[in-house]
């Protein structure tokens, strides 16, 4: 599979987000784009959903109440190690310091919202790389 290919593929993404409104907005692009999404209110719940379903991008939340974006990020490296799908933080913060936070805590990219569609495609071409050996590394399973 190359570059070209996972612009065709359908990928599977997980938005850990707790504002609908915002669920919805992303919900809608993804859905334009061709990929499949599943929608977790927060952390804990995306936990659930990432024990049950292979995923090949988490677009991440930073600011929930129930299990916060930098903690679901470091149980997910605990517990998934290097085999875990691309993390993007995706907040509406816009200090320059929490980038930095986003990135120490393991998270491979970093989106502010509001996000938009183009955005998406152009976060999910940069990462495709990596992308493409997990779902490579699922359909040798």
């Amino acid at each position: 599979m190359d570059e070209v290919e996972v612009k065709k593929t359908k990928l599977r993404v997980l938005l850990v987000e707790d504002n609908p409104v915002n669920q919805k907005l992303v919900e809608r692009y993804l859905l334009k784009l061709g990929h499949q999404i599943d929608i977790a209110d927060n952390g804990a719940i995306g936990l659930e959903f990432l024990a049950q379903k292979n995923y090949d991008v988490i677009l991440m939340d930073i600011e929930m109440l129930v299990l916060n974006g930098i903690e679901t990020t470091k149980k997910i490296i605990e517990i998934y190690s290097d085999n875990r799908p691309v993390i993007i933080a995706v907040t509406a913060s816009i200090l320059s310091a929490y980038k930095e936070i986003c990135i120490q805590a393991g998270m491979d990219d970093y989106m502010e919202k509001p996000v938009s569609g183009e955005q998406l495609k152009v976060m999910f071409e940069k990462w495709s790389d990596k992308i493409i050996k997990r779902i490579d590394a699922d359909y040798k399973k």
